[in-house]
């Protein structure tokens, strides 16, 4: 109808993605800290979903292999 406003009501899901996006981005512990939030819902969603719905660059996934390999391997 003209001259009403339209309001679109965000899915349960888009809530969600945009909250945890904001809090990701204000992660005051830089990489290690984003890594840990990561690995935590990374137990619950697939790795593509995630880069997906966060917009996550690949280097995120660089660290993540090399500090896996540092923890494999003892390096830390």
């Amino acid at each position: 109808m003209e001259g009403f406003l339209n309001i679109t009501i965000p899915s349960p899901a888009d809530v969600f993605w945009n909250c945890f996006h904001d809090s990701y981005n204000a992660n005051p512990n830089g990489i290690d800290g984003k890594i840990h939030i990561l690995s935590i819902i990374g137990e619950s969603f697939i790795y593509k979903d995630m880069i997906d719905e966060l917009e996550l660059v690949s280097s995120l996934s660089m660290s993540t292999k090399s500090a896996d390999n540092e923890h494999k391997y003892g390096f830390v």
